[in-house]
């Protein structure tokens, strides 16, 4: 195998000096932590093959085994001898350590050809994203006093229906289900205070959603908004009839009888905004957000995807970043628990006539896109503007468009026409007089 440069998984050195030993050991640690790598001994930064002479091969590879026992726990690695331009090289193949590792009680991690010491906020993210510490089971500020019996209760004749609840027992309930957990005394987990607390912002500020309409299809003109404090089923109520209200409809008449059909299917919705608080980071401070457009709805959580998920792997694996939070929605029958809320949206938008949802990591946020009407996924954006005008305007005019969107005649008779076609808007008249409605 050719080494030519430095990376995230490639570290290259011309000799192992006790310098290097020093320092190799960290880099062994960080590309454990970082999802494994090589070290390569006999090859110069620039990649320059100088080679390892054949009586120092057996002291590398002690030094390299050395090392690694020095680090806890010790990884799973192999050290093998291979042969590039002619000459020897000492390679030791490190494997990503589940969990974390550590050398004398410090964590390091690789950041492209370096290796980091994390630490303070760095290292709270980094045993955040490996589920190595979890916001669900970690001990609120909360006491046994914050809590509110009558949701305990609620909770648990939902859960086992049938059964007699005896509030004497309560405190064995939930220390059961790991709600509460004793070290001596018996503390309050944080799923619990979110869910149980008597005030949960006192305890979770975090657990908020804002949601907000907006005229058009830019973030600019609020029409309406509302900010919703308390756990996650108050929050998934609220905003699920907020946005509901908003949600525009189409009338249907059949044999006399009117109904209305929402563009975009009620379980999308829910399924979308249930996610939002399942499997949102409580550790993140800042709220979940719903924003209604014209065209489509954003539902916006703070947090990455957790370890082990990609966003091609959505809907064909499911990892519960909360899995208290999920048992509880779960035994509420708010999820399934079964891994099929994306499919079943995808499938109900397809039935719908609609795109499917798109799924975005923006820094550390995630954001699902529904569109609202068939076709506006893949609008370009004057066409969206133009949908967006008549929606707000009776008519329009290719003159208007060349005046406000600054492009030919000839362009803007094109798009127009291209919306006709596509069946967004409605052509009246065909010589100087013609103008476009909304359909």
């Amino acid at each position: 195998m050719v080494y030519r440069y430095e990376s995230r998984s490639v570290e290259l050195k011309e000799i192992l000096s006790k310098k290097a030993k020093f320092r190799s050991r960290n880099t062994i640690c960080a590309m454990a932590n970082s999802g494994g790598g090589k070290i390569v001994i006999g090859v110069k930064d620039d990649g320059r093959v100088v080679g390892v002479k054949e009586g120092e091969i057996d002291r590398i590879q002690r030094d390299l085994e050395d090392m690694a026992q020095g680090i806890s726990p010790v990884l799973l690695h192999k050290i093998i001898v291979e042969k590039t331009e002619n000459k020897k090289l000492v390679v030791m193949e490190i494997y990503r350590v589940e969990g974390f590792c550590t050398v004398n009680g410090v964590v390091y991690y690789r950041f492209g050809s370096q290796d980091r010491r994390l630490e303070g906020k760095t290292l709270q993210d980094f045993l955040i994203h490996r589920q190595i510490i979890s916001f669900d089971t970690s001990k609120s500020r909360a006491t046994l006093k914050d809590l509110d019996m009558d949701k305990i209760i609620s909770y648990l004749k939902k859960r086992s229906p049938g059964v007699e609840i005896n509030r004497k027992n309560i405190n064995e309930y939930l220390q059961n289900l790991n709600l509460i957990r004793k070290n001596g005394t018996l503390w309050v987990t944080n799923t619990c205070a979110l869910f149980f607390a008597k005030d949960v912002s006192v305890f979770v500020p975090q657990s908020e959603i804002k949601v907000v309409l907006f005229r058009g299809l830019e973030p600019i003109e609020i029409v309406d908004s509302r900010f919703v404090k308390g756990s996650p089923l108050q929050l998934y109520n609220e905003a699920f009839q907020f946005v509901w209200k908003y949600v525009p409809k189409r009338i249907k008449i059949t044999a006399g009888e009117r109904k209305e059909i929402p563009l975009v299917p009620e379980m999308v919705l829910r399924e979308s905004i249930i996610n939002a608080l399942v499997h949102r980071d409580y550790f993140n401070m800042n709220a979940s957000q719903i924003n209604l457009f014209d065209d489509r709805i954003e539902v916006i959580n703070p947090g990455r995807l957790p370890e082990g998920v990609s966003l091609s792997l959505l809907g064909t694996v499911s990892i519960q970043r909360n899995p208290l939070t999920y048992m509880i929605m779960r035994d509420l029958g708010y999820v399934e628990g079964l891994g099929t809320g994306i499919p079943r949206m995808r499938e109900e938008l397809r039935k719908a006539g609609l795109p499917e949802p798109v799924f975005q990591e923006l820094g550390n946020l995630f954001k699902v896109v529904i569109y609202m009407k068939k076709g506006y996924g893949k609008l370009a954006k004057n066409e969206f503007w133009i949908i967006n005008f008549l929606k707000h305007n009776p008519v329009m005019t290719s003159k208007q468009a060349v005046k406000t969107l600054g492009i030919s005649k000839p362009t803007a008779v094109k798009l127009l026409n291209g919306l006709v076609k596509k069946g967004f808007i409605k052509k009246i008249g065909k010589t100087k007089g013609a103008h476009y409605i909304i359909r």
